[in-house]
């Protein structure tokens, strides 16, 4: 298999996951699916706390997402590592995360589409500068629907 692939990386705490509610945000698996049929490899990437790992796979299984990155830190060299390895295309894939000055940032270090889920504890995270610029930005995560290709 030569091709590359596209994939949409999603950050899992708040982004996917609202820590307040223990619970999934509203649209998780609706925007899943979605990616999933427009023929994403779909990959939650999180840091290493508590059982984050086994929390993902209990809600969301193997059958919504392809894999799961656990890092002690997030970084674009990390991530780049894990895009050879998976022969994943960042031309044509997308960061999805509620920081600006986290995944927002990193996605734009890999050259990858970025968009920030502008919702709850870091809303009001604004850009500093243009590494921290999303290309797109959304308030609900089922609009990733409508930036996805």
């Amino acid at each position: 298999m030569n091709q590359r692939r596209k994939a949409v990386i999603f950050d899992w705490m708040r982004t996917l996951f609202d820590p307040t509610t223990g619970a999934l945000v509203p649209g998780v698996r609706e925007t899943l699916r979605v990616a999933r049929d427009r023929g994403y490899f779909l990959v939650v990437l999180t840091r290493r706390e508590g059982d984050r790992e086994q929390l993902i796979g209990s809600l969301l299984g193997r059958s919504l997402i392809d894999d799961v990155v656990i890092v002690d830190r997030k970084s674009a060299d990390e991530l780049r590592k894990y895009f050879d390895e998976k022969r994943i295309d960042p031309a044509s894939s997308y960061m999805v995360g509620d920081r600006v000055r986290d995944e927002i940032v990193i996605g734009n270090r890999l050259g990858i589409q970025t968009v920030w889920v502008r919702i709850g504890k870091f809303s009001t995270e604004v850009p500093r500068d243009k590494t921290e610029m999303p290309m797109k930005t959304i308030t609900v995560l089922t609009d990733l629907r409508l930036v996805l290709k």
